[in-house]
């Protein structure tokens, strides 16, 4: 080799070594020397420069977040017949149809662990003076609500009782004048409620 390839070679030696250098350059390093990278896995250049690779290993996606369970839907409130008690004519005594209702209400209960409170509402027809109807609808109030204290374990104290007397009225007979008929018309006003709080 003359002397004028020996130094074309040396010039053109150097000249790649510098690039590459200046190219290794460019790009942003830390501390222990490793390339910066973005989010997207891209080198930090530290000038412009189109599609080089740095080299650095792009960074690992998030984990995603954990999805909570949802949460599950309360039950439905219990429907306004299954907690309603009918009584007879001037009576405060529980039928035999109203302790099966009620029976039937006690295992329905048992399934709301959301019940907080009870309130037991006794109502009377408009037969008779409106004294002896508010006593009567409480009567009334006080024979569910032992019933119902005797076959759960809801304490008393829970269940409020009161009496809205003939205030109430449910049954439309103003037009019929036979007495009979009257009061077999107004038997869904001698009714006891059963209400509940619930906890949402």
């Amino acid at each position: 080799m003359n002397a004028k390839n020996f130094f074309a070679l040396l010039i053109s030696t150097a000249l790649i070594s510098g690039a590459a250098m200046a190219q290794s350059q460019d790009f942003a390093r830390n501390k222990g020397s490793q390339p910066v990278v973005t989010k997207s896995g891209d080198c930090v250049l530290t000038k412009w420069q189109g599609g080089e690779n740095c080299g650095a290993e792009p960074a690992p996606a998030p984990a995603p977040a954990p999805v909570a369970a949802p949460a599950p839907a309360p039950a439905p409130e219990i429907a306004y017949e299954k907690r309603v008690v009918y009584f007879d004519f001037a009576k405060s005594t529980l039928t035999p149809e109203s302790v099966q209702k009620l029976d039937d209400l006690i295992s329905v209960m048992a399934g709301y662990t959301n019940i907080t409170k009870a309130e037991v509402v006794g109502f009377a027809d408009i037969m008779g003076n409106r004294e002896a109807n508010q006593k009567l609808g409480a009567d009334r109030a006080f024979a569910v609500r032992d019933y119902i204290a005797s076959r759960t374990t809801i304490p008393v104290e829970a269940m409020g009782v009161k009496s809205l007397g003939e205030d109430a009225p449910y049954a439309k007979c103003d037009g019929i004048k036979n007495r009979v008929k009257k009061i077999e018309c107004l038997g869904p006003d001698r009714r006891v409620e059963v209400e509940f709080n619930y906890q949402k």
